[in-house]
Protein backbone atom coordinates (compact mmCIF):
# COMPACT_ATOMS: atom_id res chain seq x y z
CA UNK A 1 0.00 0.00 0.00
CA UNK A 2 2.86 2.38 0.82
CA UNK A 3 4.45 1.79 -2.58
CA UNK A 4 1.23 2.65 -4.42
CA UNK A 5 0.96 5.92 -2.51
CA UNK A 6 4.63 6.70 -3.13
CA UNK A 7 4.19 6.08 -6.88
CA UNK A 8 1.03 8.18 -7.04
CA UNK A 9 2.56 11.14 -5.18
CA UNK A 10 5.81 10.92 -7.16
CA UNK A 11 3.95 10.93 -10.47
CA UNK A 12 1.84 13.87 -9.26
CA UNK A 13 5.09 15.71 -8.48
CA UNK A 14 6.37 14.96 -11.98
CA UNK A 15 3.13 16.18 -13.55
CA UNK A 16 3.25 19.43 -11.60
CA UNK A 17 6.93 19.92 -12.40
CA UNK A 18 6.33 19.48 -16.13
CA UNK A 19 3.25 21.69 -16.02
CA UNK A 20 5.12 24.56 -14.34
CA UNK A 21 8.14 24.10 -16.63
CA UNK A 22 5.97 24.41 -19.73
CA UNK A 23 4.27 27.52 -18.37
CA UNK A 24 6.18 30.50 -17.04
CA UNK A 25 8.98 28.39 -15.59
CA UNK A 26 9.79 27.53 -12.02
CA UNK A 27 12.35 27.66 -9.27
CA UNK A 28 14.00 24.22 -8.91
CA UNK A 29 15.82 23.56 -5.66
CA UNK A 30 17.00 20.03 -6.53
CA UNK A 31 20.42 20.58 -8.18
CA UNK A 32 20.38 17.28 -10.10
CA UNK A 33 16.89 17.86 -11.49
CA UNK A 34 17.87 21.45 -12.30
CA UNK A 35 20.90 20.22 -14.26
CA UNK A 36 18.74 17.78 -16.24
CA UNK A 37 16.22 20.55 -16.94
CA UNK A 38 18.91 22.91 -18.19
CA UNK A 39 20.65 20.40 -20.46
CA UNK A 40 17.89 17.94 -21.25
CA UNK A 41 14.31 17.92 -22.31
CA UNK A 42 11.08 17.34 -20.40
CA UNK A 43 11.28 13.73 -21.57
CA UNK A 44 14.75 13.29 -20.05
CA UNK A 45 13.52 14.72 -16.76
CA UNK A 46 10.51 12.38 -16.81
CA UNK A 47 12.76 9.42 -17.58
CA UNK A 48 15.15 10.38 -14.75
CA UNK A 49 12.33 10.77 -12.23
CA UNK A 50 10.64 7.53 -13.32
CA UNK A 51 13.88 5.56 -13.16
CA UNK A 52 14.71 6.83 -9.67
CA UNK A 53 11.14 6.08 -8.60
CA UNK A 54 11.39 2.55 -9.97
CA UNK A 55 14.73 2.00 -8.27
CA UNK A 56 13.48 3.30 -4.93
CA UNK A 57 10.26 1.28 -5.06
CA UNK A 58 12.15 -1.83 -6.08
CA UNK A 59 14.51 -1.43 -3.12
CA UNK A 60 11.62 -0.91 -0.72
CA UNK A 61 9.76 -3.89 -2.18
CA UNK A 62 12.81 -6.19 -1.98
CA UNK A 63 13.32 -5.28 1.67
CA UNK A 64 9.60 -5.06 2.50
CA UNK A 65 9.81 -7.54 5.40
CA UNK A 66 12.30 -5.43 7.35
CA UNK A 67 11.42 -2.70 9.78
CA UNK A 68 13.91 -0.38 8.05
CA UNK A 69 12.01 -0.66 4.75
CA UNK A 70 8.72 0.15 6.44
CA UNK A 71 10.24 3.15 8.19
CA UNK A 72 11.82 4.22 4.89
CA UNK A 73 8.47 3.98 3.11
CA UNK A 74 6.79 6.05 5.82
CA UNK A 75 9.53 8.67 5.59
CA UNK A 76 9.04 8.78 1.79
CA UNK A 77 5.30 9.26 2.25
CA UNK A 78 5.80 12.05 4.77
CA UNK A 79 8.32 13.78 2.47
CA UNK A 80 6.07 13.45 -0.58
CA UNK A 81 3.03 14.69 1.36
CA UNK A 82 5.07 17.69 2.49
CA UNK A 83 6.10 18.21 -1.14
CA UNK A 84 2.45 18.24 -2.27
CA UNK A 85 1.70 20.89 0.36
CA UNK A 86 4.66 22.91 -0.92
CA UNK A 87 3.35 22.58 -4.50
CA UNK A 88 0.01 23.94 -3.35
CA UNK A 89 1.72 26.90 -1.70
CA UNK A 90 4.03 27.43 -4.71
CA UNK A 91 1.10 27.47 -7.13
CA UNK A 92 -0.69 30.07 -5.04
CA UNK A 93 2.45 32.22 -4.88
CA UNK A 94 3.02 31.95 -8.63
CA UNK A 95 -0.50 33.20 -9.29
CA UNK A 96 0.27 36.28 -7.21
CA UNK A 97 3.70 36.76 -8.84
CA UNK A 98 2.60 36.50 -12.46
CA UNK A 99 2.92 40.26 -13.09
CA UNK A 100 6.47 40.17 -11.68
CA UNK A 101 7.85 37.03 -13.36
CA UNK A 102 10.59 38.86 -15.27
CA UNK A 103 12.04 40.13 -11.99
CA UNK A 104 11.75 36.69 -10.37
CA UNK A 105 13.51 35.04 -13.33
CA UNK A 106 16.35 37.58 -13.17
CA UNK A 107 16.81 37.14 -9.42
CA UNK A 108 16.83 33.32 -9.62
CA UNK A 109 18.64 33.05 -12.95
CA UNK A 110 20.77 30.07 -11.84
CA UNK A 111 17.86 28.08 -10.42
CA UNK A 112 14.99 29.13 -12.72
CA UNK A 113 14.05 26.56 -15.32
CA UNK A 114 11.58 26.68 -18.18
CA UNK A 115 10.89 24.75 -21.33
CA UNK A 116 11.58 26.84 -24.41
CA UNK A 117 10.62 26.21 -27.99
CA UNK A 118 14.18 25.34 -29.04
CA UNK A 119 14.21 21.87 -27.42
Amino acid sequence: MYLIAICFLSLADLAMTLDHMKGPGMYESNPLARLIMHWGSPASLAMFKCMTLLLGCWLLWRTRHSRAAEIGAIICLVALTWLMLRWNHYSAQMAELTPHLAEVRAYHSDTWVAVTGDR
